[in-house]
């Protein structure tokens, strides 16, 4: 989860790289920290923007992301577990990982773009998690200006809003050709194929509409999910048999990086 600094990584002097070299005999096991940062290193970077209306689940979908790949630390998580006295269990506060001010947590909402690092064994990322209140539509904005993918969350059960059309026409603005259309909480729609397939629909017509009718400038993959309960997020879902596309990580892991290997 280490973010490397590459220009310090290449810097002349190499003081970080003998510094490693020599602490890696002391260590047990096969790890090798320079090994590993080498490895990371060399995978290309992907950078995408969330966006949507309020109470889309953007910050749960980040949250649940983040914490199945296994990028949260174990203190983190303790932090955001939620006891339930009288029931015996604890839950985790998934959006609670990805709102960091405490006025975006004592309300409820994302105020400022949360910028996250994360990677996986094929790539690294950098998330730009973007507010969905109409008031702070322009920091959308401001966190989709440097993304190469945009992933617009839509309530299954409320369908396309304004507020995603908005955003839908920003990303086209700022010439991001890559959207991903993640229709969340189908567990509220009992998971149905035909609530999935009718959004997915107007959403790319609504894609062809943004464009003067030139959708086919623009990559839209629809992907259903449940970011709280954690379908399709990171592994693909049992209870959507009927959906034979990827599950939104892999997704993100193959789409076109603007940054390949070694150049991020």
């Amino acid at each position: 989860m280490t973010l490397v600094d590459s220009d310090f990584w290449g810097s002349p002097q190499g003081g970080l790289r003998e510094s490693i070299q020599e602490m890696e005999p002391e260590m047990d096991g096969d790890f090798s920290i320079s090994g590993f940062l080498d490895s990371e290193r060399r995978k290309d970077l992907l950078r995408f923007t969330t966006a949507g209306s309020v109470d889309d689940g953007k910050s749960t979908l980040i949250g649940r992301l983040l914490y199945d790949s296994r990028n949260v630390y174990e203190d983190h998580i303790r932090a955001v577990t939620v006891a339930h006295p009288g029931q015996g269990r604890s839950s985790i506060d998934f959006a609670q990982l990805t709102d960091g001010l405490r006025a975006e947590r004592e309300q409820g909402i994302t105020i400022d773009v949360a910028y996250r690092y994360f990677s996986t064994e094929r790539r690294k990322f950098i998330i730009a998690d973007t507010p969905g209140h109409e008031q702070y539509t322009r920091n959308m904005a401001t966190g989709a200006s440097t993304a190469d993918l945009a992933i617009i969350l839509i309530d299954a059960r409320k369908g396309i809003l304004t507020q995603s059309r908005r955003h839908v026409y920003i990303a086209s603005l700022l010439g991001i050709r890559r959207l991903v259309a993640a229709i969340n909480k189908m567990d509220l729609v009992g998971f149905s194929a035909e609530v999935f397939h009718r959004i997915e629909r107007e959403f790319r017509e609504l894609v062809r509409q943004v464009g003067n009718g030139r959708s086919g400038e623009t990559e839209v993959e629809a992907i259903p999910v449940s970011a709280l309960e954690g379908d399709n997020v990171v592994a693909a879902s049992a209870r959507m048999p009927w959906y034979r596309g990827p599950a939104l990580l892999r997704h993100l892991e193959e789409a076109p990086a603007a940054y390949p290997s070694g150049l991020s």
